[in-house]
């Protein structure tokens, strides 16, 4: 009995161990990934790691990483985010070899005196930016030196060419009279005649004292001048707007200028005009074109052959 219970042991034993020698640290992990059936792809986002790492890391190829402390510290944030305990893997993952920086001695070694001068020499010999401190002192100093020595032709210069306006301002005068050559010389001509003509006012007063039978020739100029004035105002009386709009009950205007600024946006009441002279083109739009009179430079305007729905939109060039 004793002997086949051993042999049962020894058959079982063997199946239990070959398993468990097999489990590596990328098994564990690519296990516990499916088994949350979580795809490569998704906990490769999720990491922000490429795929090829988490892919190296699960075949064991260690070559594929770039160091020890990476690939364990790569297979601890994957156990944290798949809640996976971590001691396990670790365990089962390179361990990270320390090795000294320098050959250690005993307490009485010499320091090296000399380390960090040569540190500091290769850093120097290496580094662009004393190079870069010297050229911007040179060119500090060329450009100090340099306006230091054009500072003299600035100053001749201003005071060769600040001269140069005065000529002509002093070879003419500074009053000149009109002469008759001149295009203005009518105009120029009446202010004196019409001081002259006030200035011998009181003297022609005093001479028609003395021979009551003299007629003063002064008011003759100012007579001239005043029938002149006369056809100014049929004239402007003549011009009518471009656009006048007469309403003849409630109704919406609005009228736009050439650059598209409105000149006028609102209901007119009956009897209410509206009139501009700006310039065309002029966008007009009446709100209701039965109750409203429309004149295009003095002449009447058929609001209803343009009208839409008793709606008018026209222009005005």
């Amino acid at each position: 009995m004793s002997d086949s219970m051993s042999a049962a042991t020894e058959t079982t034993l063997p199946q239990e161990v070959a398993p468990a020698a097999a489990v590596s640290a990328g098994a564990l992990l690519r296990q516990a990934r499916q088994a949350q059936g979580v795809a490569l792809g998704d906990l490769a986002a999720t990491l922000k790691v490429p795929v090829e790492k988490l892919q190296a890391l699960e075949d064991e190829d260690w070559q594929r990483l770039p160091d020890v402390v990476f690939l364990r510290a790569l297979a601890q944030t994957i156990c944290r985010t798949l809640h996976l305990e971590a001691a396990p893997v670790l365990a089962l993952l390179p361990q990270q070899k320390v090795t000294a920086l320098a050959p250690q001695g005993g307490l009485n070694a010499p320091m090296r005196e000399r380390g960090v001068p040569s540190i500091l020499a290769t850093k120097t010999q290496h580094s662009p930016w004393p190079w870069v401190v010297l050229l911007l002192i040179v060119l500090g100093g060329g450009g100090y030196l340099g306006v230091q020595w054009m500072a003299p032709e600035w100053v001749r210069g201003v005071s060769t060419t600040v001269p140069a306006p005065s000529d002509p301002v002093g070879d003419s005068p500074l009053f000149s009279p009109a002469g008759p050559e001149e295009g203005d010389g009518a105009q120029a001509g009446e202010v004196p005649t019409v001081q002259a003509a006030a200035l011998m006012q009181p003297a022609l007063q005093e001479e028609e004292v003395a021979q009551p039978g003299f007629a003063a020739p002064a008011p003759a100029p100012v007579a001239q001048a005043e029938p002149a004035a006369a056809p100014a105002a049929p004239a402007a009386a003549s011009v009518s707007p471009v656009l006048r709009i007469t309403a003849k009950g409630a109704t919406w205007v609005q009228v736009l200028d050439a650059q598209q600024r409105l000149l006028i946006e609102k209901i007119l009441q009956d009897g209410e005009v509206f009139s501009t002279s700006a310039p065309k083109p002029l966008t007009v739009a009446v709100g209701k074109a039965d109750l409203a009179t429309v004149e295009v430079n003095g002449a009447p305007f058929d609001l209803q052959a343009v009208a839409r729905s008793n709606v008018a939109r026209f222009e005005v060039k």
